[in-house]
């Protein structure tokens, strides 16, 4: 990668695709690196997304907890497919309907406003 894109969230993309082409330990090595380099304090929702996949289920939705609650996530994670591991766990469903709850709050904000 180029050296001046190192950036959290170039680094968790790299991340991924190095998992998913089978160099995990090179890919776990990347995510930590990612957490030194600038970005949000939880980190990018791609780092969240690479460790659901990697198995690191703890760290996954530590992050996930931790982006929902500084409002990171525009979009309903629900059809995020790197999450899939996640379907199911508590934490994580807590999260899911939460955060599907808030997204439905800021639709009706500007019909409520007028």
């Amino acid at each position: 990668y180029c050296a001046q894109q190192r950036h959290q969230e170039t680094l968790a993309v790299l991340a991924m695709f190095q998992h998913r082409a089978g160099r995990t330990a090179d890919a776990r090595r990347t995510a930590e690196e990612s957490l030194r380099l600038p970005g949000p304090e939880g980190g990018c929702m791609n780092l969240v997304d690479y460790w659901a996949v990697s198995g690191d289920r703890t760290r996954a939705l530590r992050q996930l907890r931790r982006l929902f609650e500084m409002r990171m996530i525009d979009y309903d994670i629900t059809g995020d497919g790197d999450l899939q591991s996640l379907h199911g766990d508590p934490e994580y469903e807590a999260i899911a309907s939460a955060q599907k709850e808030h997204l439905a709050r800021l639709q009706r904000a500007p019909a409520e406003g007028r």
